[in-house]
């Protein structure tokens, strides 16, 4: 006779995902798994409005990866960030020149990543000044990434520095009436 083959069931159990140090390990939501490392390399996106309680930054969604598992507690890093596109049509009107940009840098901690910023000018432009903005922001962003690591970076970029730090930088090239940083994704 053939032998009954007896099926052992693994339990799931409910694990916290909590968001980063900066945002004071808010819980990003829950969820099932099997064991500990079934969670690990997991993404989860978030709205920046809800890590900080504040509405002006809804138009900004956050996303996580988890990097460690702890007594059910996944943490997480940022890995991406990006604008809603409807803001992105907000912010561009008639008579106005709308420059897009994409590149690949590498942050001081050797950590690769792509950007892409977004570059409104107040009046319509020729595409010689809009070349020459492209080439001021990359320069600029080359110069940055120098001396910044990763985290902070994200930081900044949360907190809009980064940005504001540009569009007075691009101010100098063409008045620039708003600058903003599209999609930024961790290689």
């Amino acid at each position: 006779m053939a032998e009954k083959k007896v099926l052992k069931k693994k339990k799931k159990h409910w694990y916290s995902i909590l968001a980063t140090k900066d945002f004071n390990n808010v819980e990003l939501g829950e969820t099932l798994a099997f064991e500990d490392s079934a969670l690990m390399g997991r993404q989860i996106t978030a709205n920046l409005s809800v890590l900080t309680n504040d509405i002006k930054t809804q138009n900004v969604k956050l996303s996580f990866k988890v990097n460690k598992v702890d007594n059910g507690k996944a943490y997480t890093e940022v890995i991406g960030y990006k604008m809603v596109p409807a803001f992105i049509k907000r912010i561009v009107r008639t008579q106005r020149s709308k420059l897009d940009d994409s590149f690949k840098i590498k942050t001081q901690d050797g950590v690769k990543i792509i950007l892409k910023p977004v570059i409104v000018t107040r009046n319509k432009t020729n595409k010689k000044i809009l070349t020459s903005l492209r080439k001021s922001s990359r320069n600029s962003f080359q110069k940055l990434f120098e001396k910044l690591k990763y985290e902070d970076f994200v930081k900044d970029l949360i907190y809009h520095k980064t940005q504001k730090d540009m569009k007075h930088s691009l101010k100098k090239v063409y008045p620039v009436s708003a600058f903003e940083i599209k999609i930024m994704k961790k290689l």
